[in-house]
């Protein structure tokens, strides 16, 4: 099985081996072993289709909202590199080795179908000092862990569903039905591995991972409506307070936020 491969690997460096249940020990085999699949399928990715842009939407528009895509992959990627000396599990840091693979590869996606376009936008400060934040969290490695795989992975599993809505170009629906399936497997692993730990954790370290990860998500999200003014005072705050709810219903899914806690009406 994976996880006793990389329990060997890793013990004979002096790591500490995988210490959760019998079920979440198999669960997470099966998403190594899923990984692994998903490895080998993207060597089958077919370039030969058109690039096909939404009329209704500015192509300057259009290729901007790709690129803050392709350069969050980069972002994710530096702060998984990051996190992954910090986790003690021998299997878990073979999962988010797997990861930053799927995360490159989804960077290299965005960056051929955006030559295709002929041109790639520089990326958003407020994404970058998102992503930055990450990186100088001083807390518990938890939360980082936490806010990668349960609050900006399920960001970005919803991004790819909205762009299979919105756009119609046969190009990039097959990246974001690929990237999909990566990013589905990624906040998989995040409950799986995330919900014992946080059962151990003291509701005043809850709530600072809380309280950060809500910044950390809000700066990020705020991106799209500081680029369009028009409607940023009208919309932005329902929009915000409606959206924020669904990732704190995952939070409370996974026993960071729990009943009686003084941050709960917050959420």
């Amino acid at each position: 099985m994976f996880i006793e491969q990389f329990d060997k690997e890793f013990v004979s460096k002096g790591q500490r081996p995988f210490s959760g249940s019998d079920r979440v020990r198999g669960e997470l085999d099966g998403l190594l072993a899923k990984a692994k699949q998903a490895e080998q399928a993207h060597q089958f990715f077919n370039w030969r289709g058109p690039v096909d842009p939404p009329s209704w939407l500015p192509r300057k528009t259009y290729v901007d909202m790709l690129s803050q895509l392709m350069h969050g992959e980069d972002a994710t990627t530096r702060v998984l590199r990051h996190l992954q000396p910090m986790v003690p599990d021998a299997s878990a840091r073979a999962f988010l080795e797997t990861q930053i693979a799927d995360e490159e590869r989804h960077q290299g996606l965005y960056a051929r179908y955006l030559g295709r376009l002929g041109d790639i936008a520089p990326a958003d400060e407020s994404v970058q000092q998102a992503f930055t934040a990450g990186l100088d969290w001083k807390g518990p490695w938890q939360g980082i862990v936490i806010a990668c795989h349960i609050v900006l992975e399920g960001e970005a599993l919803k991004l790819q569903q909205d762009a299979l809505s919105a756009f119609k170009c046969p190009l990039l629906r097959q990246v974001s039905r690929r990237v999909m399936l990566d990013e589905a497997r990624h906040v998989a692993f995040g409950k799986l591995y995330a919900e014992p730990m946080i059962a151990q954790m003291p509701a005043d370290e809850r709530y600072d991972i809380y309280v950060w990860i809500k910044q950390l998500w809000h700066n990020a999200s705020a991106v799209g409506w500081r680029r369009n003014s028009a409607v940023y005072g009208i919309f932005k705050h329902a929009y915000m307070r409606k959206h924020w709810a669904t990732h704190a219903r995952s939070l409370r899914a996974i026993g960071l936020i729990q009943p009686g806690d003084r941050f709960g009406d917050d959420a």
